[in-house]
Order: C-alpha cells, then structure tokens, then sequence
C-alpha cells in the first residue's frame, strides 16, 4: 500500500501529540515559518506595492507555499516507507533528469550561463530542491543494502587479506556505484554553474557514508577524493576565486561582497531589539532581502535577540534530530533522518554566515525565506524525517 491503512494513520497522529521529540521538531518548524512570514511581509511590502499596486502580493504567495507545505508534510509523513525505499532509485532518477530541463529553451530560466529554474507557466521550480530529498532517500536506501560480513572480519589475519576480502569487494560492489551517483549529480550542478548547492547535498552524503559499516580506508581514500574534487570544482571558476578572496580581505569595503556589507550594516542597526517589524532599511539596500538575506531584516528589525532565536532554534532541531537519529535501529531510517537533518541545518548555517560577512552563497533560510521549491520541500523533508523516526 502506497499510505498506511487507516488504523495507523490515527496512531500516527496520536504519535506526533505524544512524543516529546516530534513536539519539539514541530514547534521549533512552526515558530520559524511564523517569523518568516513576519519578515517577508516587511521585507517584500514595498516590491510588491510597486510591482502589483499590493502590499501583500508575495506574503499571499509564501502563505500558500507554506498550505501546500503542510500538505506535503503530511502526505510524507504517512507515506509507507518501505514503498519510498524500494522505489528511491526511480525516483532519484526522475529528479537528476529534471535536473537538465533547465537548459531546455523556452523553459529553461536563469541569468547568463547560469540556469537553474524550469518555468512552467503557471509556476516556476528549481529542480535542485526536489532532487535534495530524493537524493538522501536514495543513499540512504542504497547503503542500509550492504554491511560488512562479521565472519569475513573474524577471518582477516593481515593487511592482505583484509584489502582482499574486505576493501575490494566493497570498492566494487558498493563504492563504484555511489561515487557514479554522486558524480552525476556533480555533473548536473556543474553545468548549471551551482557548485554552493553541490557541495550542500554533498556534505549530508558524505555523512551517511561515513557512519555506515564501510571499510576505513575506503572511508579515508573517499574524503581525499572528494577534498580534491572539491578544490578542482572551487578553482573552475574565477567568481568563486574572487568570492574567497573578498572573504579574506573584507577590510577593504570594495573588495568585500556588496550584499554581504549591505548585509552587515542593516544587522548592525539593529541593536539589541530591532528597529521593529517593518521599521527597517534594509529591502532597499541589500538585493533579495526576501530571499537569500531575509536574515538581514531579521537582525535589523528583530535585532540580536531575534537573530539569537533564530541561530538557537536551528541549533535546538540539528541537536534533537541527532537524538532522534540514534534512537533508531533501522539503518534505513537512522541514515535518512541524519541526512535530512545535516542537510537543513547546514542550509541555516551557510544562510545565515553569509548574512553576517561570510562567503555570500544564495541559499534560503529554511522555513523563512521567500520561495515556493525551498519552502515546499523543506516541509516534505520534515514529514520524512518524523516518518522515519516514528517507524523505527
């Protein structure tokens, strides 16, 4: 059955009022999405009065994103798992190949060489965002497949036979296909001119391989790759060369990102309180303030209490999902929710970095920023993640 029959759907929900972890994880998620929807309105009222003669245009928009978030959030949370597993690598696979949709013309939406929206007429979705779950789905359903035989480790009397009959049959079983997957999905961004988002969905990844039974040195030789494929990838590209430079040398307010200085400003007018919702300055100075720097309103209308919340919160739900993973037996289930929690919580991390003078990386704030893919598939990794752990 695609859903869980009708008896488990009621325990289910008797599930999320009860159990202390899935209350905190809800009430940390619905705090964010209702300070977000206080500083997109400040944030975007004046776009929106000057663009559609509506000061409310784009709230009504995010308030729907966050009604069909909360649909998806409760179709994944009563999904059957075990139909998402067995089914993860079509579902991978129909998200890497929307992936290059963006390079289709006539719907394929960017700036200069860089594409990375699909313009669908009635909407416009960044694929990158539906392939983030999809993709933690299918490692993690990819890894909980294969284990070290503990009778092959009792057979190993020297470094011979343990590359023999552990290293190599793992190297050629497990190791060649994750790392064809996860080249792909390194090809897809490196045409899109998106190696920030990369390296997002790469860290959670690379996570999952980590804690699994994997030989070390396969572990060790892994990490060196991809440190060297990391640096290769950074160095491609002047502008990513020129956004680390300007990271070492902000002293120079020229060199520095023209966001992230802007950005600094407005949080440092804030104070300790905040100038007020929709007292502040900073939709005028600092671009997408709605989007990748809705921090920067935070700071300067909420003020360092509010920006303290906010970092809090996020450091409150990395450390509950973390709990919650551990909590679990199901290597399935435990791979799934350490990823999606490492992938959120670092999206918050990067987010926020660039908004108080990091390297500049447009990536929204999850549950608070502007933008219908992040805010809908934020909500869907939620209802994964309780899904999972409430399945154990």
């Amino acid at each position: 059955m695609l859903f869980y029959s009708a008896r488990k759907i009621k325990d289910n929900l008797g599930f999320l009022k009860n159990d202390y972890f899935a209350l905190i994880i809800i009430f940390i998620v619905a705090l964010l999405s209702i300070v977000g929807i206080l500083a997109i309105y400040s944030a975007s009222a004046y776009d929106s009065f000057q663009s559609f003669g509506n000061y409310t245009y784009f709230l009504n928009r995010h308030l729907a994103f966050i009604g069909i978030g909360v649909l998806m959030f409760f179709i994944f949370y009563f999904l059957n798992l075990n139909i998402i597993k067995n089914y993860s690598f079509f579902f991978f696979l129909a998200a890497l190949v929307f992936m290059f949709f963006v390079f289709l013309p006539g719907i394929g939406q960017g700036v200069g060489e860089s594409k990375r929206w699909v313009d669908l007429r009635f909407i416009s979705v960044q694929p990158s965002e539906f392939l983030k779950p999809l993709l933690l789905i299918y490692v993690a359903a990819f890894f909980s497949k294969f284990s070290l035989d503990k009778d092959i480790k009792k057979d190993i009397i020297n470094i011979k036979s343990y590359f023999q009959k552990v290293c190599l049959p793992y190297f050629k079983k497990v190791w060649l296909p994750f790392i064809s997957i996860i080249s792909s999905v390194a090809f897809a961004f490196y045409f899109q001119k998106d190696a920030g988002t990369f390296f997002l969905i790469a860290a959670p990844v690379a996570f999952m391989f980590l804690i699994t039974s994997a030989p070390k040195l396969i572990k060790v030789l892994t990490v060196i790759i991809f440190l060297i494929a990391a640096f290769l990838m950074v160095i491609s590209e002047e502008y990513r060369i020129v956004r680390i430079q300007g990271f070492f040398n902000s002293t120079d307010i020229l060199s520095s990102d023209y966001q992230s200085v802007q950005s600094l400003i407005s949080m440092g007018s804030g104070g300790l309180l905040g100038q007020g919702i929709g007292a502040g300055f900073s939709k005028t100075n600092v671009p997408l303030t709605k989007n990748d720097f809705i921090f920067s309103v935070i700071g300067e209308e909420m003020g360092f209490l509010g920006s303290l919340l906010i970092v809090t919160l996020f450091i409150i739900f990395m450390m509950t999902g973390f709990l919650m993973a551990r909590r679990v037996d199901n290597i399935f289930n435990k791979l799934l929710i350490y990823g999606i929690v490492i992938l959120l919580s670092l999206q918050a991390m990067i987010n926020i970095q660039s908004a108080v003078g990091g390297i500049v990386k447009g990536i929204p704030l999850p549950f608070i920023s502007y933008g219908g893919s992040a805010t809908i598939t934020a909500f869907s990794m939620i209802g994964l993640l309780l899904n999972a752990y409430k399945n154990n």
